[in-house]
């Protein structure tokens, strides 16, 4: 999972008891904290009565939730390497054909806090507590406009969660620019920013292009 949670909580992995699997469970002084990891895999729904019920990839999540032995009264966090539907994409993340891999928030709602992966862009989805983290870092272009951040959770009593987003300044910045060749060519145009940034840089008139890599390069080193 992209990112970090911080708080009183330490994920551990998966317990597996003689004769079956528990979920994990860390102890507090407000009573029991589960904490799960979506963990089950093909293998384990073709040993089910009622798997011929799966059809469909959103069935089959539905399916293994609803195995899960989840204690409602208790504070339940889930950890899922998943897209769900409503998440904004950028060009940094793999895309099933189709939109196969894509389920409905709903799936969730049994868990207080739902902590995703996978998506680069922090983000919620439909409520607060289901929730992307996001990259600590930005992976492409495409992600130059988004405001990376650190997750900090705590969850008090059943019900009661205090979420933080910390935000996270890189070393260097990814960056888009555009210009004509001349424009970008002048020291003014880069007056007051880093330049020290990775840029990519979009020209805006087709000519005078001859000798652009080595004439750029002076002053600004991450084109």
């Amino acid at each position: 999972m992209s990112g970090c949670i911080w708080g009183t909580l330490h994920l551990a992995a998966a317990v597996y008891p003689p004769g079956g699997r528990a979920p994990c469970m860390e102890e507090s002084d407000r009573g029991d904290i589960h904490w799960k990891k979506r963990c089950r895999d093909k293998q384990d729904l073709a040993q089910e009565d009622d798997v011929e019920t799966v059809e469909t990839y959103q069935d089959a999540l539905q399916f293994v939730v609803s195995h899960m032995p989840v204690d409602a009264s208790k504070r339940n966090i889930l950890v899922a390497h998943q897209f769900v539907t409503g998440a904004s994409r950028c060009e940094s993340e793999e895309v099933s054909v189709g939109g196969l891999d894509q389920i409905g928030a709903e799936v969730f709602d049994v868990f207080d806090y739902v902590a995703l992966g996978h998506i680069h862009s922090p983000q919620h989805i439909e409520r607060e507590t289901l929730r992307y983290c996001g990259t600590p870092l930005k992976y492409s272009f495409s992600e130059a406009e988004q405001k990376k951040s650190v997750v900090v959770m705590e969850i008090k009593e059943k019900g009661d969660i205090f979420i933080e987003k910390v935000p996270l300044k890189p070393l260097r910045d990814l960056r888009k620019i555009r210009g004509t060749y001349m424009e970008l060519m002048s020291k003014d145009f880069y007056e007051g920013t880093e330049t020290d940034d990775y840029l990519q840089i979009t020209l805006t008139d087709g000519g005078g292009c001859a000798g652009w890599n080595g004439k750029a390069s002076d002053g600004i080193p991450r084109i």
